[in-house]
């Protein structure tokens, strides 16, 4: 495997700075020949690689390395012979936020753990060969082909023979598999903040052991996400990524020279403006009521999108603030209108679920079919919290502004007007006969979700950004 180590594919280099990236080559060169014990054979379903290139950034933005990736063609692969399964699970946003609240909650460290070359550990059970890498072939042998023993990069069982091989790990240390089937990394390594800090040192130790574990220390950065520590909590926000959005579409200084009428553009930057929710949820009904029409936009849906970009342009420090409370109760907030769409008359339903206890300040089959899919939500967070260990003194309470289908849920009133929501109806009034769950009336003013079933005005809308839990960053 020498030549491996010594040859360097020049010629996909450009767009680069040379050294930087000679050096990240040299690299992924040595891990790539360390984790897979390379075998040359003759013959078989030959699946072609190459070398993709991206440069890696800090929080700031600034370049923390160039990284150079092998990657196969796994779309040239033929299932039965050298793939059969490939799920693997990924993390909800929704259990990202509720890990960070729990570890908030008790005042646990937060640790952030990364694993060099990752997919490169997993282990595959199938026979796989690829053409020796162009630019790095062996000049003695080659015509031969080398048999992958681990996984590699672009295959389709790569990413479900990462999560098997750390899995695997973290069972043999003693950590459980989540019965309701939520397996996420995170779960697990939330652990570490329940721990003192003599048991996160031996955690470590035995996963470097097995892993090329980097120990980034506290968490500040991830998944495009940066943590800013406050003094009740930790503020999520996405500045970095706002302000690349706003970049991509020559918006930074809010003066738009994209093309109106670019239906492609338009459609990218509402796709990434979604991801943007993840800290900003009060943009969730501007973007949902574009969605609508993306496979045609007009002048005007570009101009709404400039107009939430230009919201976004003056919010890039604001962010969603997870805060310490005293309590650990489940409670959530659920609204619907009814027939909003004057196209085809359906209803747009939102619900938002607090892991603290929250003082409360149309039609009831829309509201009772909002009320269903925050239930549904509900039980999910608290089958979550059960694994985690954390019990509720009270059941649930779920607030909703319409006496028709608050009375609903908690009376054995069915008729047939009703017909179509009796899954629904059934579904609720269960958790609600079973002391699971309470619905309790709101009042429409004070109704803390409204935000997402219809546009407000620019007072309602402040109001409905610090309902949920919406700050600066500190200066």
């Amino acid at each position: 495997m020498d030549f491996l180590l010594q040859q360097v594919n020049h010629q996909s280099r450009r767009g680069f700075a040379g050294q930087e990236l000679e050096t990240s080559n040299e690299r992924r060169i040595l891990g790539f020949a360390k984790e897979q014990n390379l075998a040359f054979v003759k013959g078989a379903n030959l699946i072609d690689c190459k070398w993709v290139y991206r440069i890696k950034r800090k929080a700031d933005g600034t370049i923390d390395r160039y990284k150079a990736r092998l990657v196969a063609k796994g779309f040239k692969q033929r299932y039965g012979i050298d793939y059969e399964d490939t799920f693997s699970p990924i993390v909800k946003i929704a259990t990202i936020r509720l890990i960070l609240s729990v570890a908030v909650l008790n005042g646990w460290e937060l640790r952030q753990l990364d694993v060099h070359n990752a997919f490169l550990h997993g282990i595959i059970e199938e026979e796989v060969f690829i053409r020796q890498p162009r630019g790095s072939e062996d000049p003695k042998q080659p015509h031969l082909v080398c048999k992958l023993d681990k996984a590699l990069y672009g295959l389709k069982q790569a990413s479900r023979a990462w999560y098997s091989r750390p899995s695997s790990k973290l069972i043999s240390l003693g950590f459980q598999i989540p019965s309701i089937k939520i397996r996420h990394f995170s779960l697990y390594l939330s652990e570490e903040t329940r721990s003192s800090s003599a048991a996160i040192t031996t955690l470590l130790q035995d996963l470097r052991s097995d892993f090329g574990l980097k120990d980034l220390g506290e968490l500040s950065f991830f998944l495009g996400i940066e943590v800013t520590k406050v003094k009740d909590g930790i503020l999520l926000s996405k500045a970095m990524y706002a302000a690349y959005i706003l970049k991509r579409v020559n918006m930074s200084n809010c003066k738009p020279i994209l093309s109106e009428e670019d239906g492609t553009k338009c459609r990218s930057v509402v796709g990434v403006l979604q991801y943007l929710m993840l800290t900003l949820p009060n943009l969730a009904f501007s973007i949902n009521k574009l969605c609508q029409f993306l496979y045609n936009p007009t002048t005007l849906h570009w101009t709404v999108v400039k107009r939430i970009l230009r919201y976004v342009k003056h919010t890039l420090d604001v962010g969603l603030k997870i805060k310490k409370s005293k309590s650990n109760l489940v409670s959530a907030f659920s609204d619907a209108d009814w027939a909003g769409s004057v196209d085809d008359r359906k209803s747009t339903g939102g619900f938002a679920i607090f892991f603290a206890l929250i003082l409360s300040r149309g039609s009831t089959e829309a509201e009772y079919k909002a009320v269903a899919n925050a239930t549904a939500e509900i039980m999910w967070v608290e089958s979550l919290l059960n694994e985690l260990g954390i019990t509720q003194d009270q059941s649930p309470c779920l607030w909703c502004d319409n006496l028709g289908a608050t009375y609903l849920s908690a009376n054995p009133v069915f008729h047939a007007r009703a017909k179509h929501i009796e899954i629904d109806f059934h579904y609720v009034r269960e958790r609600v006969v079973n002391k699971l769950l309470q619905i309790r009336l709101i009042s429409s003013k004070d109704q803390v979700v409204d935000g997402f079933t219809k546009a407000l005005p620019v007072r309602n809308f402040e109001e409905f950004k610090s309902n949920l839990n919406m700050f600066k960053k500190p200066g």
